[in-house]
């Protein structure tokens, strides 16, 4: 006759011992719960490698024209003596002697019996007796590598570059992780950045503001001439249309503006 109380992994033993480990049927729940994790052999987890982050750290006008760098980090790779299985070159995992092979366990507690993960082999079903001398038995090595990161114009502090399958080794036969570089854009001490807008400032005397000057500043791709219009008031802003960053990375794609804040410079005394 089945139990009434117990779910269908639980069955009478032949024992006649009694519930005296269980003093109510909370007790016995959590004992349970504690220790029952599965009726079948435990499969390996497949496991992706991890994502290797790599802080970089660029000029401004790199940033906003785009350029070709190198990086260097540490990554786990798979160990080449071993394949990652973590045997000792030769060798390969044993059938484990607890559970012979099959990953749990039965225990009787009382007149119940139920089956739990095996404790020796963590419910894979097999065991390594002798470990990789290369790895250590990991299964993977430290190395230090490069990288080739190509920034893309217009790239801002905070922007992540993602470079799919170059992380860290993950279980034999699975995919890498991926290395993520994280941008920061150094402060410029001439140029400054609003959304795809350039600004500078420009000095001039009270006679070029009056008569008007056509002036060669310097922008991200290089020195342009502008024209600062006759009387021009100081603060006002002059500005070159498609001077600014890059919107896509198309060859001819929009570009926002480079604005130019022109001040005048008042002379001390009046000769």
């Amino acid at each position: 006759r089945k139990s009434q109380g117990f779910g269908q992994n639980f069955s009478y033993g032949q024992s006649n011992e009694d519930f005296d480990d269980f003093e109510d049927f909370d007790d016995f729940e959590d004992f349970v719960e504690e220790k029952t994790r599965s009726s079948k052999k435990k499969e390996p987890e497949i496991v992706k490698g991890d994502d290797v982050t790599v802080p970089l750290t660029i000029d401004f006008v790199n940033a906003a024209n785009g350029f070709e760098t190198t990086v260097s980090y540490k990554v786990f790779i798979t160990c080449e003596t071993c394949s990652g299985s973590r045997c000792r070159e030769g060798m390969s995992p044993s059938t484990c002697s607890s559970c012979y092979g099959r990953g749990i366990e039965k225990i009787r507690k009382g007149p119940l019996a139920f089956e739990v993960e095996c404790e020796e082999c963590d419910g894979s079903g097999s065991v390594i007796k002798y470990l990789c001398l290369h790895c250590r038995g990991i299964g993977q090595v430290s190395k230090y590598v490069k990288e080739t990161v190509i920034v893309p114009r217009g790239s801002d502090s905070g922007n992540s570059i993602v470079i799919e399958g170059k992380g860290h080794s993950g279980d034999p036969g699975t995919q890498r992780g991926d290395l993520i570089v994280k941008l920061t854009v150094k402060k410029d001490h001439y140029f400054t950045r609003e959304n795809f807008d350039i600004s500078t400032k420009v000095l001039i005397s009270p006679s070029q503001a009056v008569l008007g000057q056509w002036f060669e500043i310097r922008t991200i791709g290089g020195y342009k001439k502008f024209l600062v219009p006759p009387g021009t008031n100081s603060g006002s802003k002059v500005t070159m249309k498609g001077q600014g960053i890059h919107k896509t990375q198309l060859a001819e794609g929009e570009r926002g503006n480079h604005v130019v804040t022109v001040n005048i410079k008042i002379p001390s005394s009046v000769t």
